[in-house]
């Protein structure tokens, strides 16, 4: 390959690496915004894995090409290793930095399952510092940086990053903050009751009316002497003697 065509291939990659940076760095804002979208959040998560994915392997383009170039003839180490370049060290330096830490963004999103969200997270705020660095290595080192239309392409995207950032951050300090109460020190309390009225009960059969039963049949009641006791008159109507009359008197001896 003519050393010619790897030069362009390696600006043209880098400009398209560059792009989709900037889209993957919107995308993410929009995301962590919380802002509802018609096509639903996964929908989002999935562009913006696609996009740094894709970024990350224009990056991978880039620099393949630049080894294989002949104009400037750069090397393995002038590429991996900060301030070792011969051609342009700073300027070639920011991209070194913004290489390693693009690849930590990328590694740990792909590990994400396996590291804690708050490790995650800030490990994901590199990407910031990744995307700034980036911008610097294209206006410093990119041949193509001082045209017109480059230049307002690239300040109108670091416009639209920065503009994302703030309102993220504004969201984020004017979101009320969540107590943390250690799990010790949780009360447990019953759960609230219904709030469903609760069912009638069903209707008992009325009972069967019950037979009346027949009237006792009174005793006759004894006739006694007016005036006499109680004792007397049961024992004058039994026929027997009477306790209160005297002894018989015994007969006479012969």
């Amino acid at each position: 390959m003519s050393g010619g065509l790897t030069w362009y291939l390696a600006r043209s990659l880098g400009i398209v690496a560059y792009a989709l940076l900037t889209a993957s760095m919107l995308w993410g804002l929009w995301l962590s915004t919380r802002t509802p979208a018609r096509q639903g959040r996964a929908w989002l998560l999935d562009v913006h894995k696609v996009l740094g994915g894709l970024g990350v392997l224009f990056v991978l383009g880039h620099l393949g090409a630049l080894v294989a170039d002949s104009y400037i003839d750069f090397g393995v180490v002038d590429l991996l290793v900060p301030f070792a370049s011969g051609w342009q060290p700073r300027a070639v330096a920011w991209g070194v930095l913004a290489l390693y830490l693009l690849a930590a963004v990328e590694v740990t999103s792909l590990l994400r399952r396996t590291l804690t969200r708050r490790s995650w997270r800030k490990i994901h705020l590199a990407a910031f510092a990744a995307y700034l660095m980036a911008t610097a290595h294209f206006l410093t080192a990119g041949t193509d940086a001082g045209g017109r239309l480059v230049l307002s392409l690239t300040f109108g995207g670091v416009a639209l990053v920065a503009t994302g950032t703030l309102y993220r951050v504004v969201q984020h300090l004017t979101r009320p903050t969540r107590v943390h109460t250690p799990a010790k020190e949780r009360s447990w309390s019953p759960p609230p009751p219904p709030t469903t009225p609760p069912s009638r009960p069903a209707r008992l059969p009325p009972a069967p009316p019950q037979a009346a039963s027949p009237p006792r049949p009174r005793l006759p009641v004894p006739s006694h002497p007016p005036g006499a006791p109680v004792a007397v008159r049961s024992l004058a109507s039994a026929g027997g003697p009477s306790p209160s009359a005297p002894p018989p008197s015994p007969p006479p001896a012969a």
